[in-house]
C-alpha cells in the first residue's frame, strides 16, 4: 500500500489496508508510480483536491492473490484529486482467474 496525505491509518482488519485523512502540510504531493508494484493486493491512495493530480501511474501494477489472500485486487483511490493511469494494471486471483480493479477519484 502506498499513500499520500496528512494522516495515514493502517487498518488491521477489513478489505482496505490504509485510510488517508486530510492533505499533508502544503497540500498532498500525491502518489507517483513509474516502476513495477507487485503484491497479493495493491492499494494506492491519496488525499488531493479538485485541482491536483493525486495519483499518477505510468508503470506496472500487478495483484496476484495468494493462498492466504486468494482474491487479487488493485485499488487506486483519491479523495477529491485526479487519477491518471497510462501504465499497465492487472489483477488475478490465486488460481489465475479474474481479480478486481477499482479506480475511484471521489467525484
Amino acid at each position: 500500500a502506498l499513500g499520500a496525505g496528512g494522516d495515514i491509518m493502517v487498518n488491521q482488519s477489513g478489505d482496505a489496508k490504509i485510510s488517508i485523512l486530510g492533505a499533508g502540510p502544503g497540500g498532498s504531493k500525491g502518489v507517483n508510480n513509474s516502476g513495477t508494484i507487485s503484491g497479493a493486493n495493491v492499494e494506492l491512495k491519496a488525499h488531493g483536491n479538485v485541482y491536483a493530480l493525486a495519483i499518477n501511474n505510468t508503470g506496472i501494477i500487478r495483484a496476484t492473490g495468494s493462498a492466504r489472500v486468494p482474491n487479487g485486487r488493485v485499488v487506486l483511490q483519491s479523495t477529491g484529486g485526479k487519477i491518471s493511469t497510462t501504465g499497465e494494471i492487472s489483477a488475478r486471483n490465486a488460481d489465475g482467474s479474474g481479480g478486481a480493479i477499482m479506480i475511484d477519484a471521489g467525484d
